[in-house]
């Protein structure tokens, strides 16, 4: 990468010339030559300059370019460290926060174990941050629930999640006092939430996919839902279906949390989980640059999560198959309806 090109990055990612030059010990004057006759070679305007410092579309692309031949320049120098040195170097990962809760410390002693010098840096962000970050250079993969699908990236699949309902047992007597007759076959086959719409949900406050597809849903449905409470925390959310009668819609790869704590629900705390009638499937997948050739090390830990995940996924499949007698099996592929 040229000097021009390494000043135009640091004054992308500042805004600011002064700080830029500061950092790369010139003057702003230096710096600002450097962006000038980095505009006249392609002959195009990188930053509006007034009211404010900020890219134009074709400072933006060519920050897009030059982020990704910066990450290319790092994964070479990690190659070559990794024939000197013994596979030394950083691995940066992201993953939603539920998932990462799940499955980070299951791979980890493995990993370690394999790649006692990598340091790993984990980003727990919703899948359009991660993707974001990654564009940016920022991150070497992420599991991805729901990722835009970009030639700028590789996606390995992983699973096809649905959306399921959970609810307290008391509240399902509630509406349904004969629920281990009738009732419950057909919510074990897909549940409506017309039966549901008085019952206090609690649900995300964020913009994660998870949270837009059940928004999605409430719309389809026709009903208001009646929230209590938004938090964009799994394990709160479960801890108020329990402790307030909520209810709460969720990932199928959401209930892996569940699936871990059901040694704790005591029988007036048990809730029952139902799929939705809703064809609409959170895809989830491990997404890398397409541009980077990874070091071993980084390809090896998307390896490990890929398995991992899938293992687990099959457990969660088993484990709905016993907690909901009668339902339809989803397997990690895309169902039949």
């Amino acid at each position: 990468m040229t000097t021009g090109q390494e000043m135009f990055l640091l004054a992308a990612q500042e805004l600011n010339f002064s700080r830029a030059a500061k950092r790369a010990f010139v003057t702003p004057q230096c710096l600002s030559d450097h962006i000038r006759r980095l505009e006249e070679r392609h002959g195009v305007k990188l930053f509006h300059r007034r009211p404010r410092l900020e890219l134009t579309r074709e400072g933006q692309t060519l920050l897009d370019y030059l982020s990704r031949i910066a990450q290319l320049e790092e994964n070479m120098a990690l190659e070559m460290e990794d024939v000197s040195a013994g596979m030394r170097g950083t691995v940066r990962l992201g993953i939603p926060l539920t998932r990462g809760r799940i499955f980070i410390p299951r791979i980890m002693p493995e990993f370690q174990r394999r790649f006692p010098r990598v340091d790993v840096k984990i980003t727990l962000r919703d899948t359009r941050d991660l993707q974001r970050m990654t564009v940016e250079g920022k991150l070497d993969l992420f599991v991805g629930v729901g990722a835009e699908h970009s030639p700028l990236f590789r996606f390995a699949p992983i699973a096809e999640e649905s959306l399921y309902l959970v609810v307290p047992e008391p509240q399902l007597r509630r509406i349904f006092p004969d629920h281990d007759g009738s009732a419950a076959a057909g919510l074990r086959r897909r549940a409506d939430l017309a039966p549901f719409a008085d019952v206090p949900f609690v649900q995300g406050n964020d913009m994660s996919t998870t949270t837009l597809l059940v928004r999605e849903l409430w719309q389809k449905s026709g009903l208001k839902p009646n929230l209590h409470v938004e938090v964009s925390n799994f394990d709160i959310m479960l801890d108020l279906c329990r402790q307030c009668g909520c209810a709460t819609i969720c990932s199928r790869g959401q209930l892996h949390r569940l699936k871990e704590q059901k040694r704790r629900e005591k029988s007036e705390g048990r809730l029952r989980v139902f799929p939705l009638r809703d064809k609409n499937r959170l895809t989830v997948e491990l997404v890398t640059p397409r541009s980077a050739r990874p070091a071993k090390f980084i390809s090896a830990l998307g390896q490990m999560l890929v398995e991992v995940m899938k293992s687990e996924d099959a457990a969660l499949e088993q484990w709905l198959r016993d907690r909901v007698p009668g339902a339809k099996s989803e397997k990690t592929a895309l169902p039949q309806e």
